[in-house]
């Protein structure tokens, strides 16, 4: 993989899919049209309209009986712990992990890649922890 840089003028959704490939993720594009690397995850990668950032996205479902509270708990330690994601209850049956990736300026395909990578390791470390028991089935 070069270190071309990934800019605004060159990022397109092509782009990242190819990316993505040569650094042997997983990746496809769903029914929406929406790229989503499988990598011990699902994460759903969105390029924003001004092409000037890239957010990252994975969704849990939560437990029928989770007690709201324990979710909002959760969620805090979350965000207290692992400072790269942000992490939020979605729905009332959904925990989702965010990031985003700005690309003014430019970044290197290999930082890219291994943003990625780090990303989807967060999220299912952070709901193995014992803040999220009884949380996520």
């Amino acid at each position: 993989m070069s270190d071309d840089l990934v800019t605004p003028e060159n990022v397109s959704k092509a782009f990242l899919q190819e990316l993505f490939n040569d650094a042997l993720m997983d990746v496809s594009v769903d029914s929406d049209g929406d790229l989503v690397i499988q990598e011990d995850i699902v994460c759903y990668v969105f390029l924003s309209e001004n092409q000037e950032r890239i957010r990252l996205l994975t969704l849990f479902g939560i437990a029928e009986n989770a007690d709201r509270l324990k979710c909002l708990e959760c969620v805090n330690a979350i965000n207290s712990e692992y400072l790269l994601v942000k992490a939020y209850i979605e729905s009332e049956k959904t925990l989702a992990f965010e990031y985003d990736i700005y690309l003014k300026g430019g970044v290197t395909r290999k930082y890219l890649a291994l943003a990625v990578k780090r990303f989807c390791n967060i999220p299912r470390k952070a709901v193995a922890e014992e803040y999220a028991l009884g949380i996520i089935p």
